[in-house]
């Protein structure tokens, strides 16, 4: 594989590692293609419109990405982001259920265009969705989590 050098970017560097070793240059260019586009902010448009947008290649990618930020990755995620600020178990599911973890997951699961992906994609929110109900019927919102009520 090719060393990362300065000035060099990812989607060249990924062309380059794909047609020298046995890709063909079609397949390289496209993979390159979806790397370059990957950060690219369609703004305004809703999932189905960037999906007609999007090359095959570059969907498959955004959606990979997309199904790592669901279910049980979000949680974890999620949890170890909270925790290394020192929310306790309450706190943790109120920031999860009402804040910019579960826009995110709501959000996330709508960009997807594949049917496997989108199948995928709703399991992994039910995951996610399933874990804040069990979560919600084990922590008191109101506990004092000292013990002290």
């Amino acid at each position: 594989m090719t060393t990362p050098s300065a000035g060099r970017g990812a989607a060249e560097i990924a062309r380059v590692d794909l047609v020298e070793p046995v890709y063909a240059e079609g397949f390289a260019r496209r993979a390159s293609r979806a790397i370059a586009e990957h950060g690219t902010n369609l703004g305004p448009l809703p999932p189905d419109k960037q999906g007609e947008v999007l090359p095959f290649e570059g969907k498959g990618l955004i959606q990979a990405d997309i199904l790592d930020r669901l279910g049980a990755n979000a949680v974890t995620g999620a949890l170890l982001d909270l925790g290394k600020g020192g929310k306790l178990s309450h706190e943790c599911r109120a920031a999860m259920a009402q804040g910019v973890v579960m826009e995110r997951a709501t959000l996330f699961k709508d960009y997807v265009w594949t049917e496997t992906g989108t199948r995928l994609a709703a399991e992994r929110y039910l995951v996610f969705v399933d874990f804040l109900k069990q979560l919600a019927e084990e922590v008191d919102d109101a506990q004092d989590p000292c013990g002290s009520a």
